[in-house]
């Protein structure tokens, strides 16, 4: 299993769970594992969302975590590139950080 970050949960934040939820059978099926969204970072809260139980506003819950190996990033902050380790990839869908 590939567990997941996600940067921002606003309107590209929200669509990149609700997309990888209702398709993560078919994602399994070409990646040959499930692809899991673990955590989800931002400063506000969500308690009506279906992914409330995910969101936070630690970044240590997300960046110091070892089972999470790809983060998305929504919300066009640059800063967090410089973690390793990780796979980041921003909106545009270009890798920011790769360290295999």
């Amino acid at each position: 299993m590939k567990n997941i970050a996600i940067l921002g949960f606003g309107v590209v934040g929200c669509g990149v769970a609700e997309v990888i939820e209702m398709n993560k059978d078919r994602i399994a099926k070409r990646l040959g594992e499930e692809l899991k969204v673990k955590k989800i970072l931002d400063i506000r809260e969500f308690p009506d969302s279906p992914f409330a139980a995910l969101v936070t506003n630690k970044k240590e819950e997300v960046f110091d975590d070892p089972e999470i190996s790809i983060v998305v990033e929504t919300i066009g902050m640059d800063q967090f590139v410089t973690i390793s380790a990780l796979h980041i990839v921003d909106r545009i869908r270009r890798p920011l950080r790769l360290q295999i």
